[in-house]
């Protein structure tokens, strides 16, 4: 456990916050696509690329001579919305 604690913790800080991407988006596509894996992997694809892109424009509009960059902000927007959704307990329904 510590082990993999630690190999998580560094491919997070080389990669930086756009791998916390995969966290959130698998789960709040399974909830509404399904656990298929035919349908369920573009979706969060899509999902995925969508947040990123949010985060990188908006990245773009909020400081306008100088840009914030897409891996501040997109922890910035799944933070949140994950605490929201684990505080509300949205599961999975099959």
């Amino acid at each position: 456990m510590i082990s993999m604690s630690v190999g998580v913790g560094a491919a997070i800080s080389a990669c930086g916050g756009i791998g916390f991407v995969g966290i959130l988006e698998p789960q709040v596509c399974r909830r509404f696509v399904g656990s298929d894996f035919r349908r369920l992997t573009p979706a969060v694809f899509l999902l995925g690329g969508a947040v990123v892109l949010a985060a990188d424009l908006l990245g773009r509009i909020i400081y306008p001579p100088f840009e914030v960059a897409a891996g501040v902000l997109t922890p910035l927007i799944e933070i949140p919305f994950g605490l929201f959704l684990l505080i509300r307990g949205w599961r999975y329904q099959s």
